[in-house]
């Protein structure tokens, strides 16, 4: 299975040019990357599992005003609840300069469930 994909495989949003990688590529990345959970505040449950060890939360709704929190030297895979708000946030950073941005294929929502199914 291909991990990274011009297409998604687990949601039927997409927007030319984004790149979705398989949340089973989250942990057999051999690339450096950082995991941007765009969801906000009252989406989080406290119990939520970190993903990833370079993990940052960064709210949609903060978004536009914390670029300067985001390395430009990694890998950046933007993560939602179901995919659609990081494929746009994805074709934005994009379209300002970000082009190791990638979309996490199905968002948190997915992800759990795969996760859940092993």
């Amino acid at each position: 299975m291909n991990m990274i994909n011009e297409t998604p495989v687990l949601q039927h949003f997409h927007i030319g040019g984004v790149k979705h990688i398989h949340p089973f590529g989250l942990s057999t990345s051999q690339d450096d990357f950082v995991l941007i959970d765009i969801r906000e505040n009252e989406e989080i449950n406290p119990n939520d599992t970190v993903l990833h060890k370079s993990q940052l939360h960064i709210p949609t709704s903060l978004f536009s005003s914390s670029l300067d929190l985001i390395p430009t030297d990694k890998k950046i895979v933007i993560m939602c609840a179901h995919g659609i708000r990081s494929v746009r946030i994805c074709s934005w950073l994009m379209r300002i300069g970000f082009e190791n941005a990638l979309n996490l294929d199905g968002g948190f929502a997915i992800w759990m469930k795969l996760r859940e199914s092993l």
